[in-house]
């Protein structure tokens, strides 16, 4: 692994700030090579243990940042010292959870020695289009709901007025809701809904507007594959990144966590409040991580 990168459940991060993470991309776009970003939480790290591909791809992306408190504590608990005979399975073990749990609230300094920060997906796309202004870059926006997208960019023009961003397409609902199929053999050539046609069709859109930055609203791992599959053929585009849902909460669609929300790590909580139906992925998100990490392997 590379400087400042670490490993949770076979999944890499880099453990930097947000302040390095910009400089970072700042440097991908001033250069000609393409750079595919990922905000990994939780829930992309359990999904990741049973799909091969999607954790291949998180693992070749050239910038992976902690969305959520859950890569933050997994990264401390896993570094913490394991103790010694019984005890790596025993007291000890437990000892190491609950203290590490309970530094997210009373000693979170002692929790980011590994991970820095949290940097969630939306307050990333945000930060990336502020700095897109100050380069002179352009945006496009891929994805989400109907009208979800154009609302998106409309609200980001009044707050970044020098913006360059665009969202248009040609073609109604370019991802299924269900998902992707493989277009014949090509593996990891994803198309869009019905056919190849329609695909080339939001390709050939995307490249015509000559943009530099391309965000991708679909849930995970629909985002990317769909970057994985499609970067290459968009020469323009130095960086992409898939967002999920940031589209809802930047348009206003979907209303933001409060802040004491956000800075104790529970947005997760006030989304399921909002949305009740998310109940397994919250649970997945949660529960399941913590058995899962819980139970790794000790060094």
């Amino acid at each position: 692994m590379l400087e400042n990168q670490i490993c949770i459940l076979g999944v890499k991060i880099d453990a930097l700030s947000k302040q390095k993470v910009l400089e970072r991309i700042k440097d991908f776009l001033a250069n000609a090579d393409q750079r595919q970003i990922a905000t990994v939480n939780a829930e992309f790290i359990m999904a990741a243990q049973a799909d091969e591909r999607f954790r291949s791809i998180l693992n070749n992306c050239d910038l992976n940042t902690a969305d959520g408190i859950g890569p933050i504590w997994a990264a401390k608990f896993l570094s913490s010292p394991a103790g010694s005979g019984d005890n790596k399975r025993g007291w000890f073990k437990l000892w190491r959870m609950v203290f590490t749990g309970a530094s997210l609230i009373f000693w979170p300094s002692y929790v980011k020695s590994i991970i820095p920060e949290r940097i969630s997906g939306v307050d990333l796309m945000i930060d990336i289009c502020h700095l897109a202004a100050k380069l002179d870059k352009k945006v496009f926006l891929l994805g989400g709901m109907p009208g979800v997208a154009q609302a998106t960019a409309k609200q980001l023009s009044l707050e970044i007025p020098k913006l360059k961003i665009d969202w248009r397409l040609k073609v109604a609902r370019p991802f299924k809701t269900s998902g992707f199929a493989p277009l014949g053999q090509a593996g990891g050539n994803w198309i869009f809904e019905d056919e190849e046609e329609k695909q080339n069709l939001v390709i050939n859109n995307i490249k015509a507007t000559n943009s530099d930055i391309l965000f991708v609203a679909a849930n995970h791992p629909k985002a990317q594959y769909w970057i994985d599959g499609n970067l290459s053929k968009l020469p323009s585009v130095k960086i992409a990144m898939g967002v999920g849902g940031a589209y809802d909460f930047i348009s206003g669609q979907v209303k933001r966590a409060p802040k004491i929300f956000r800075q104790l790590g529970i947005e997760w909580l006030w989304r399921l409040l909002l949305q009740p139906w998310r109940y397994s992925r919250v649970f997945t998100a949660t529960i399941k991580f913590v058995v899962k990490v819980y139970n790794a392997k000790d060094k």
